[in-house]
């Protein structure tokens, strides 16, 4: 019921969003009427009385930025972007047509794969292997299921929030701001930031009392996104620090782009789980095991297996979804 709740106001903010981006559609041009006006004003007509260097040194950086600019759009260039372009979408469009049958078929044969990938694991591998594959393998679905019903769940109130203070700012595109901040907080970390520098630089283009107003509500959702809504819904569920995050971040998009952005604290979490969790570990309890090291090193090393965290939201709703199926 919840699930039907939130697509209905979606589909019910999608007329507005629409309205929203025409809206903008057509104001760019006097937006950019008004940011030549601006140049103007600084470069001749000596609104802010600039220094002359300064004009100068103005002027020739925006003299390089155009002969760059005239560089890069040549014949050639263009003929190979609109090449690329139509490679693109058509690659695009094919990936996606497979992923969506794919994961059809993933989930009607879903039964099947995993009766077949747990008899093939039982059958390669010794039954502590594969005892240990299988745990590893829990670890793993956990940490997808409730980082991505944590992050999703995350958005959609980010969402929602966002629309109603830059509403109640009465800022003209609060829909497509909103919606900004929705998709970017996907992105751990350094998302809700991308996004706000793309709505202050949206409003930037109506007047700077605009974009003020637009900071100020941006700084708003950080502090209620960051005290509220991260600790509540998500809770550290991955369960790894944020260098190691920042790292699979970093190592993610530069592989995968943006699907690596926003899977990259979740690789991260995985590797740790694999890794760490599972083969260093082990290979610490067998040296205690054999005497290479004190029985005290098993406080030391391994007490981070009793370290309990509290469940998030998102934990404590599909612990009592589990139950009620049963």
């Amino acid at each position: 019921s919840l699930l039907v709740i939130v697509l209905l106001l979606l589909f019910a903010l999608i007329p507005t969003l629409i309205d929203t981006v025409s809206m903008f559609a057509r104001n760019l041009p006097a937006a950019f009427d008004k940011l030549v006006g601006f140049y103007d004003d600084v470069m001749h007509n000596g609104r802010f009385d600039l220094p002359e260097v300064v004009v100068e040194t103005i002027a020739g950086g925006i003299e390089k930025m155009k002969s760059v600019v005239i560089n890069y759009f040549n014949s050639e260039n263009i003929t190979g972007f609109i090449s690329s372009v139509f490679s693109t979408t058509f690659s695009g469009i094919f990936n996606t047509f497979m992923g969506i049958m794919v994961s059809i078929y993933m989930l009607l044969e879903k039964d099947h794969a995993l009766k077949a990938a747990k008899t093939i694991t039982i059958g390669i591998f010794r039954e502590d292997t594969a005892n240990k594959i299988f745990c590893s393998a829990k670890k793993i679905n956990t940490v997808f299921t409730q980082y991505f019903a944590g992050k999703l769940l995350q958005a959609l109130i980010v969402l929602f929030l966002s629309y109603i203070v830059f509403l109640i700012a009465g800022l003209d595109y609060a829909i497509l701001f909103a919606v900004i901040l929705g998709v970017t907080n996907m992105i751990p970390y350094v998302g809700p930031w991308i996004g706000g520098i793309f709505v202050v630089i949206i409003s930037l283009s109506q007047d700077l009392s605009t974009a003020i107003t637009a900071l100020v509500c941006v700084l708003i959702m950080q502090l209620i996104d960051n005290t509220i809504l991260t600790p509540n819904i998500v809770g550290g569920q991955i369960g790894i620090s944020p260098l190691l995050v920042l790292i699979g971040l970093c190592v993610c998009g530069g592989l995968l782009g943006l699907p690596g952005l926003i899977l990259g604290d979740v690789f991260a979490a995985v590797i740790k789980i694999l890794f760490y969790d599972t083969y260093i570990m082990n290979r610490i309890e067998k040296k205690i095991e054999k005497g290479y090291l004190p029985e005290s090193a098993r406080a030391e090393y391994l007490q981070h297996e009793l370290i309990t965290r509290k469940p998030s939201l998102v934990t404590r709703i599909i612990k009592k979804f589990k139950k009620k199926n049963k």
